[in-house]
């Protein structure tokens, strides 16, 4: 278990965050560039000192700056997946990963043992002779993981761990990095830019901006009710303010929203992408969310369309690629947007 309050000053910039992450789980730190994410990684790895509060690994305190207690990296009990991997060159997979267990003062045959049955845990045991630039990027971070893994770390400390790889690949490397943290019974901190990579493989999201934690709690809970804009941004979700006054949200200029539940007083309102639905002609029915809106832009990912909408209510929706071709939906085009009332969730401001 890891259990930290960060205060750290550096020149003008200031971080203040709390992190506790039980063995087991997955707490992804999310937030944009100068955030303090890598500053907080750091932290718990030992590079950087806190100037304030306390950290504890498994109830031993490893840095806590009031009693002078300040243990070395290499004292304690994490691993470190670099964004880069960071693989020596010169070694081969295997030796990487037993270079922990050689400083640590295992024999060399112990650490290689050792070494290859986490290469083999990881499905990469018969690349054990390969030097890094022969690997793959997918096989690179699975030695990666592996040397972090191989010195039975109560820690684990990833650091855009999919950056380096090829767009193609980050989907399946991904489901394969879920698979091996499920296994994994020590605390893991995921550093990423990604709300993908925090909706697939965290448990817990934390979102800094600013060195400040500007909203954390389980990963479904952040992504569905997000409480600001730039968090709404951040999770691709879109977000408006209001004040509710039963089953109607009254919106910040004027417009109004339907919700299935009863709620009063200022809130937040939350509508997925994937909630709006399109069509050429007013609708008529049990979708009781309808505005007209014009395409100021059309982005397609694979079978899917990301459809930005303006008007008095403006929107991303997210369609599949043949409803695209199917409503010869164009950019300048006027289209309604609907929304059910069950679709749309709410969260007081």
């Amino acid at each position: 278990m890891l259990d930290a309050t960060l205060g750290i000053t550096l020149g003008e910039f200031e971080l203040d965050a709390s992190l506790t992450v039980r063995a087991g789980e997955v707490l992804a730190l999310v937030g944009p560039n100068g955030a303090g994410k890598t500053t907080v990684l750091r932290a718990v790895a030992g590079l950087q000192p806190i100037d304030r509060g306390r950290m504890t690994i498994d109830g031993a305190v490893v840095d806590d700056p009031d009693a002078g207690t300040l243990v070395p990296t290499e004292q304690r009990a994490i691993g470190v997946v670099f964004q880069d991997y960071l693989l020596f060159p010169h070694l081969s997979a295997l030796d990487n990963v037993a270079f922990g267990l050689r400083a640590r003062g295992r024999t060399r045959l112990e650490a290689q043992a050792s070494a290859r049955r986490v290469l083999d845990g990881l499905g990469v045991g018969e690349r054990a002779d390969a030097k890094p630039a022969d690997l793959s990027g997918g096989q690179a971070q699975r030695v990666a993981l592996a040397r972090a893994l191989a010195i039975e770390p109560r820690v684990l400390l990833l650091d855009e761990p999919l950056a380096a790889l090829d767009p193609g690949a980050r989907d399946s490397i991904r489901r394969d990095l879920r698979e091996h943290l499920r296994r994994f019974n020590g605390a893991t901190v995921l550093v990423s830019h990604d709300s993908v990579d925090a909706a697939v493989l965290a448990d817990k999201i934390v979102i800094l901006d600013g060195g400040r934690v500007v909203q954390s709690g389980p990963v479904s809970e952040v992504l569905a009710r997000p409480r600001s804009r730039y968090v709404a941004d951040l999770v691709g979700v879109n977000l408006f303010e209001g004040d509710a006054d039963g089953n109607q949200v009254h919106i910040d200029g004027g417009e109004h929203v339907v919700v299935a539940d009863y709620v009063h007083g200022p809130v937040f309102v939350v509508i997925a992408p994937r909630a709006i639905a399109l069509s050429n002609e007013e609708p008529h029915g049990s979708a009781r969310n309808h505005w007209p809106t014009r395409i100021a832009g059309i982005e397609t990912v694979g079978d899917r369309a990301r459809v930005r909408l303006v008007g008095r209510m403006s929107f991303v929706a997210e369609v599949t690629a043949a409803s695209v071709a199917d409503l010869g939906l164009r950019e300048g085009q006027e289209v309604w947007a609907i929304v059910k009332a069950t679709e749309v969730g709410t969260t007081p401001r």
